[in-house]
């Protein structure tokens, strides 16, 4: 599945790749975008826009009303999902193994096994604890087969300083068949500060660094050209970067740049940005969300169907104004 974009108003708003009748739809650059067209054209990141595609297509999937319904990983059923959270991943919360079956869902991988293993990092900026899917390199390359729209890769470079034995980057073009037939080319870049792990002296890295900023290239690639198999998926060893005798400079925090501004929030014009304000109240779950919602609906029949915006921003009132009542945490500084 292609991640497409459509803009609204300036803004990109997430898209199925199939219309109603299933045909499949390209990204021509005029009605439908690419993740990294949609970002370059609206200003924000590429992680953010694929964040928010991945967001709505939850809302897409079918709802787990019947057994046929149920969305599971390749070679699961609903009771080794029972198994799995009780053994393999009994040390992640709820919603950090819903989030990893949810990358086996559109990986096609199997949770089984030891193909990954999944790792609790602490985020670079709120701290939380984020889980983070490991794989080895040759899973990964497995994994982008298994596609099917996957067509090589080619036009490694590498460049040099002072040392030529050792590279300080290394590009190379990932490439992607797209329905029509075409490839489309997606370039990975790797630089050596940026990758290289604090210690190199008893790993690969120090023996062979041409082939690990190779593969750290092509892992770049291959989460521009398939952002919705390879997001949040990393290797076995990337990690923090290390300083090093060419980056005396200690790497910044990164800012996260908001897909919606605090007006589309409050006065949402789009389902997504409704839903992000809901998130950012504290109803992190589809449940939360659901419940919230069909109170609302029943609050004020109608105006869903005849005025979604408007509906949108009665609810967002009514949260900031009783909170507790659904569980919300909003500042006192946002309250009506």
């Amino acid at each position: 599945m292609q991640m497409l974009f459509q803009m609204v108003d300036g803004v990109p708003v997430p898209s199925r790749d199939t219309d109603a009748d299933g045909v499949a739809r390209i990204a021509d650059g005029a009605n439908w975008f690419t993740v990294a067209q949609a970002a370059a054209i609206a200003g924000k990141p590429e992680g953010v826009l694929a964040d928010a595609w991945v967001m709505a297509s939850m809302e897409w999937a079918p709802k787990p009303d019947t057994p046929e319904n149920v969305r599971l990983p390749p070679g699961c059923t609903a009771d080794d999902l029972v198994t799995l959270r009780e053994t393999k991943y009994r040390y992640l919360s709820p919603e950090h193994f819903a989030y990893i079956m949810s990358i086996c869902r559109r990986g096609k991988i199997s949770p089984w096994g030891n193909a990954f293993w999944v790792e609790l990092l602490p985020d670079s900026v709120t701290d939380d604890l984020v889980p983070v899917m490991r794989m080895k390199f040759n899973g990964a390359m497995k994994l982008a087969h298994d596609t099917g729209t996957f067509a090589g890769c080619g036009g490694r470079k590498f460049e040099y300083a002072d040392d030529p034995k050792l590279p300080v980057a290394c590009s190379v073009n990932i490439y992607r068949r797209l329905p029509d037939g075409t490839k489309e080319a997606f370039e990975g870049v790797a630089d050596w500060d940026e990758c290289v792990p604090a210690n190199i002296s008893d790993s690969l890295w120090g023996t062979k660094p041409r082939l690990c900023l190779y593969r750290r290239a092509l892992m770049e690639g291959l989460r521009l050209g398939f952002p919705e198999v390879f997001s949040g998926i990393y290797l076995d060893d990337e990690g923090k970067p290390a300083e090093t005798d060419r980056s005396k400079v200690k790497p910044q925090k990164a800012k996260r740049t908001p897909m919606f501004s605090q007006e589309d929030l409050d006065s949402p014009k789009l389902k997504l940005a409704f839903l992000v304000r809901l998130i950012d109240y504290g109803l992190s779950t589809e449940r939360k969300r659901e419940h919230f919602i069909t109170e609302m609906t029943r609050r004020f029949p109608g105006l869903q169907e005849s005025d979604a915006p408007a509906f949108w921003r009665q609810s967002i009132a009514l949260l900031k104004s009783d909170p507790g009542t659904w569980g919300a945490t909003v500042r006192p500084s946002e309250v009506c």
